[in-house]
């Protein structure tokens, strides 16, 4: 008797959780349904989440960095290769709902589409030559549609051959940022402060490339009136008549809180990475610009603001525009053609340069200082057109090894 009691309780438990569920899931249906019967000049499709599992970015992969022996009193006869200062670049893109619109200029792919082509095109430019990480907000991780994203890809050294084919490291980037699936809301601020530390450490000099096709929300600490909300900024207005105008807060807390603007958090974060040493570039998509000016705040604030424009940040109008935007500022990190050591050699008559396996002829590189090698001719336009392998540079050893 006691056993069917406890069955009997068990039964209960079940059926409660299953109602709770299924209560919740048609709070969820009947906010998704209320967003998506709204309609404004720059429509922003429903909030649903789906989760998305991602694989381990460690996993079957090779570390990042070579770390070099520890030095030894014992003599050596052998080459060892000497650690190159590559700079680093980390991806932060919008994987928001409203980036599953089509792309003017490529009307086949979305926005979200044509962000990844755009990236790819940057990275097999610099592959050979930089270090290079990715993340996607909000998180593709959880059903909650505002959760602070996370990173997808950690930052490892680019490889390949200096042709224009994505070599391994930015194949399995791409991998990584085509498994997920665009939706839910804006969480800039937050997921630049569960990155932060992660950014902050990243090998010098670091550039953030910050992509988005509206304004940073999803803050639910940060409320805000009519004035504030980004529905109301867009004109939104429901089927029954009712419009998110100066007389009706359609972020009360009773509608939609997360779709307050939440520029002031965000620019607290983006002064922070730039006192870091984090250059973060920010990239206005097509959707964006009602926000024109709340971008152009926090290009300020990254330390990265236009002077030669009318708009601070980078705004962009289609995927040409998008492609050549990426690679111009990609271009300009990698301007000159030196070559920095994490420390200098031994002896530098025992210093050789390779790109890939083939040896640099002396003619074409020379020494600026004690861990400082210039390409020149030939190897200097090849390294600024992006189509020279890897570069290294190795010491023959012939004393204690580092």
């Amino acid at each position: 008797m006691r056993l069917w009691r406890a069955v009997r309780r068990g039964s209960a438990k079940q059926g409660a959780r299953a109602w709770t569920r299924r209560f919740s899931a048609s709070l969820v249906w009947l906010g998704a349904s209320l967003l998506t019967s709204c309609s404004a000049s720059s429509s922003r499709p429903p909030f649903a989440k789906q989760g998305v599992d991602l694989p381990d970015a460690s996993a079957h992969e090779e570390p990042p960095f070579v770390t070099l022996p520890p030095i030894s009193d014992s003599p050596c006869q052998t080459t060892v290769e000497l650690q190159v200062v590559r700079p680093s670049f980390y991806v932060m893109l919008d994987a928001s709902a409203s980036m599953l619109a089509p792309m003017p200029g490529n009307q086949h792919h979305s926005r979200y589409e044509s962000a990844l082509r755009a990236i790819s095109t940057m990275l097999r430019g610099v592959q050979t030559r930089a270090n290079f990480g990715a993340a996607v907000f909000p998180s593709p991780s959880t059903e909650n549609s505002c959760a602070a994203g996370g990173e997808v890809f950690e930052v490892r050294a680019g490889d390949g051959e200096g042709t224009d084919e994505p070599a391994l490291a930015l194949q399995s980037l791409m991998h990584r940022l085509k498994r997920v699936s665009p939706n839910g809301g804006t969480p800039i601020s937050t997921t630049l402060a569960a990155l932060n530390e992660r950014l902050a450490a990243l090998p010098k000099p670091a550039f953030l490339f910050l992509l988005t096709d509206g304004a940073p929300n999803c803050n639910l600490a940060n409320p805000c009136d009519a004035a504030g909300c980004i529905l109301n900024l867009d004109g939104a207005a429901f089927d029954n008549g009712l419009a998110c105008d100066a007389t009706f807060n359609c972020c009360s807390d009773a509608l939609f809180p997360h779709m307050c603007l939440d520029d002031d958090a965000t620019i607290q974060q983006l002064e922070a990475l730039s006192q870091a040493g984090v250059a973060a570039y920010v990239i206005g998509m097509p959707g964006s610009s009602t926000y024109a000016s709340v971008l152009d705040r926090m290009a300020e604030a990254a330390g990265t603001a236009r002077d030669d424009s009318e708009r601070r940040y980078y705004r962009v109008e289609d995927a040409h525009q998008l492609v050549t935007t990426l690679t111009e500022l990609s271009s300009r990190v990698l301007v000159d053609c030196t070559v920095v050591l994490h420390a200098p050699p031994r002896d530098r008559s025992s210093v050789s340069v390779r790109a890939g396996e083939r040896d640099v002829a002396a003619s074409d590189w020379q020494w600026l200082d004690e861990q400082t090698v210039e390409l020149l001719g030939q190897t200097c336009d090849l390294w600024q057109a992006g189509k020279l392998p890897l570069i290294r540079v190795t010491e023959q050893c012939t004393g204690p090894v580092r």
